[in-house]
């Protein structure tokens, strides 16, 4: 969503936090704000959904030719032209999303939003739109501010406004129960 010179100035202090020079990262990230060319892998149509088989070619074209490990894609809702609220045109979607992910032997990371909760606590199930994303993903998390009580208890007070935590919100993952 951001311009490119916003995400290089996030990267560059990324790296001047770690303490990483160009070096250490020149053949091993690459950015694009989503600006210059849209990834749009499907689209609503008379027909029904429609899969853009050119798009998919050039993803798994680029995966392969740039090694990717993974692949983030942000925002979800900005890679394809059907209803949000559409469970079946959200699994098709979503699991070509994973084909793409098996067939590139990568990771991909499909970043989507919650619908406003007026301060309340947010979990996976308060994504936007349709339950498939979160029914067809192989894992879901969701990222929240570090609350004021959370902060007090680890001493963090003065600080707590930059933080944040984040949970599995699938539990399919986790090792069984004692």
């Amino acid at each position: 969503e951001d311009p490119m010179d916003e995400l290089n100035r996030r990267v560059l202090a990324a790296m001047q936090h770690h303490g990483l020079t160009r070096e250490d990262i020149e053949d091993r990230l690459f950015l694009d704000s989503g600006r210059t060319m849209e990834i749009v892998l499907a689209q609503e149509t008379r027909e029904g959904v429609r899969i853009n088989a050119p798009v998919e070619s050039a993803l798994m074209r680029a995966i392969e030719l740039n090694r990717l490990d993974v692949l983030q894609i942000d925002p979800f809702v900005s890679s394809h032209r059907v209803s949000e609220n559409d469970n079946g045109a959200i699994d098709l979607v979503s699991k070509r999303w994973a084909r793409i992910a098996d067939a590139g032997r990568c990771a991909i990371d499909l970043v989507h939003h919650v619908r406003k909760l007026n301060g309340s606590e947010v979990t996976v199930e308060d994504s936007r739109g349709a339950v498939a994303l979160i029914a067809t993903s192989r894992s879901a998390r969701a990222i929240a501010r570090m609350t004021k009580g959370e902060a007090a208890r680890l001493g963090l007070e003065s600080v707590h406004r930059r933080l944040f935590r984040f949970a599995d919100g699938k539990n399919n993952l986790a090792l069984p129960a004692d």
